[in-house]
């Protein structure tokens, strides 16, 4: 018997007919239903399933519940619309001040890999990427379309009450520098849209996790999307940070990033450079990741990957034995699993799949056990760096309770 989970993988196969979808479902009870639903709207698939069984046109579903998905689909696309609309607003402001700005993931990518904005779930916020230089130029412009930093967003009413009584709230140069040093995105929340909010990166900071950001800059080119002309990276870089945002996480692999990567084999087909992603890989020494991501995606949505790039990236016996114990589709499909829950899943699978002979695995090991006295220093000066930010925190919540009791 086909287990429920399946019946959402094999509905949004590319080959899969109605018919095939309705014999499998005819006997699937309203709960049933409602629990095949509630799974993928966790891993963000639930468009995309909803969708295709509309397509299809399956008989089987009650109709309260079909009713219930039809008004969440719905809801979803007018989020995306409204999100794309304010995207293209701040991305063609950035362009007129002469900022490169790249979109990363959000209804641009839904766009550019599904052809339809209503296949993706909506985002909770833009990502947009920007070089580091212009950052503190980002800032000013996105102030100016009404964008403030989101940690003052949450004081405003506060701090409209201590400028009344001549205070003065500013963060000071210091605090603006040690943002800079230790964050790699800015949070910023639309002043008149609670529900609109930008992260703006400069970087992909992660200590396990080696993507050259320039790279990316020199592959990134102009396309078309919606009769505007958005800054994207090429689809070998796109894929790369897909990959990391999936199988590179550990605690909870949700599916709708794999599923990209599916569309975008599909989207792209023999026009994908695969010897080109296979470099970038290997020069960062991720190979295992991309071959488990491979396996996993082929796995999940029968994926159409070449078979000569599986092969080519195939680790030796017994690692590949090890690690599936881990990375495999019954885990990501059931998070709740002892094994991917244990410290085991978050530390050995992070070793194994970031090093490529047992020397280097042992190193890691013992990097991520004991500091090296370098790091330390540096991990001392953060922290006397953090007090300071602290304090500042410190006098403003002080302040903030004396007008509160005014």
């Amino acid at each position: 018997m086909i287990e429920k989970e399946d019946i959402i993988l094999h509905t949004l196969h590319e080959d899969m007919g109605s018919d095939a979808i309705n014999n499998v479902t005819k006997d699937l009870s309203a709960s049933e239903w409602d629990y095949l639903f509630s799974f993928s709207m966790s891993h963000g698939i639930f468009p995309a399933f909803y969708r295709k069984l509309s397509d299809l046109k399956i008989e089987n579903i009650p109709p309260d519940i079909r009713e219930k998905c039809k008004q969440l689909y719905l809801s979803n696309l007018h989020r995306n619309m409204v999100m794309e609309n304010e995207m293209f607003r701040v991305l063609s402001h950035l362009k007129k001040n002469n900022i490169p700005a790249i979109p990363l993931k959000g209804p641009v990518m839904a766009e550019l890999l599904y052809k339809d904005i209503a296949l993706r779930p909506a985002p909770c916020d833009m990502d947009i990427l920007v070089p580091y230089e212009k950052v503190r130029e980002t800032e000013k412009k996105l102030e100016e379309i009404d964008y403030i930093p989101f940690f003052e967003s949450n004081f405003n009413e506060v701090e409209v009450n201590l400028l009344k009584r001549g205070y003065n709230l500013t963060l000071n140069q210091d605090m603006i520098d040690i943002m800079y040093k230790y964050r790699s995105e800015l949070n910023f929340k639309k002043k008149s849209k609670a529900s609109i909010n930008i992260d703006l990166h400069w970087d992909f900071l992660g200590k396990f996790l080696n993507m050259r950001i320039n790279d990316l800059w020199i592959n990134a080119k102009e396309i078309n999307i919606n009769k505007k002309n958005i800054l994207m990276p090429s689809m070998e870089d796109l894929f790369f940070i897909l990959m990391l945002a999936s199988i590179a996480k550990y605690d909870y692999v949700p599916l709708k990033y794999i599923y990209d990567i599916h569309k975008l084999v599909i989207t792209t087909g023999r026009d994908f450079n695969w010897d080109k992603l296979i470099e970038k890989v290997r020069k960062d020494k991720l190979e295992l990741v991309l071959y488990f991501t491979l396996c996993i995606t082929e796995d999940l949505f029968k994926t159409p990957f070449p078979e000569k790039i599986i092969e080519k990236l195939k680790p030796d016996f017994l690692k590949e034995k090890i690690l599936k114990k881990w990375l495999n589709k019954d885990i990501i499909l059931n998070p709740e699993n002892k094994i991917s829950s244990s410290y085991i899943w978050r530390f050995l699978t992070v070793n194994y799949l970031y090093t490529d002979n047992f020397l280097d695995f042992i190193k890691l090991t013992c990097y991520r056990i004991f500091t090296p006295f370098s790091e330390g220093i540096e991990l001392l000066l953060e922290q006397k760096a953090i007090k300071k930010f602290n304090k500042y925190f410190k006098k403003f919540i002080f302040t903030k309770k004396l007008v509160e009791n005014l």
